[in-house]
């Protein structure tokens, strides 16, 4: 008969995405856990790609065997279903993706020419929203916006 495996202890932090994941309704997995750490310590929206390339430097993830691209894409796309990231269009030709911060009004500029990503908060949108509810012949709720703005950095516009 097969030895049952031995139950992980969590560390705080695997406790605290852990919490996360359930609240969202997901199962939680080495997988889960690992990607889902990545979005909470970047600093800005990643690529799959990103995610991908920084997990093999999570002590988790270097003793045990590697997760493939498949498993990668899935649990973000599970993430994105659930509410726990948004995709952002920050045109590099390809999304990127951030964890939601529920009670900000998060968004992002974006350096046309060297790509430097900075946040801001408060966008207006909510009297720009009134207005376009007011005066639709077919809406009657706005659920989400995004804004993007594009332009050139300090160090950009000096060269």
């Amino acid at each position: 008969m097969p030895t049952p495996a031995k139950p992980t202890r969590l560390t705080p932090v695997h406790s605290e995405l852990a919490t996360m994941l359930a609240q969202c309704g997901l199962k939680v997995t080495r997988p889960r856990l690992a990607v889902l750490k990545i979005f909470k310590n970047s600093t800005h929206p990643i690529s799959v790609q990103e995610v991908a390339a920084a997990l093999p430097s999570l002590p988790t993830i270097q003793a045990s065997p590697p997760i493939n691209s498949v498993t990668i894409y899935r649990v973000i796309d599970s993430f994105r279903q659930k509410g726990l990231i948004r995709e952002v269009n920050l045109r590099h030709g390809h999304l990127d993706y951030e964890i939601i911060e529920h009670l900000d009004d998060h968004h992002h500029i974006v350096c046309t020419s060297c790509g430097l990503v900075e946040d801001f908060y408060g966008c207006g949108a909510t009297s720009l929203i009134r207005t376009a509810i007011k005066n639709s012949r077919n809406f009657a709720t706005v659920n989400e916006h995004t804004v993007e703005l594009f332009g050139l950095c300090r160090k950009c516009i000096s060269l």
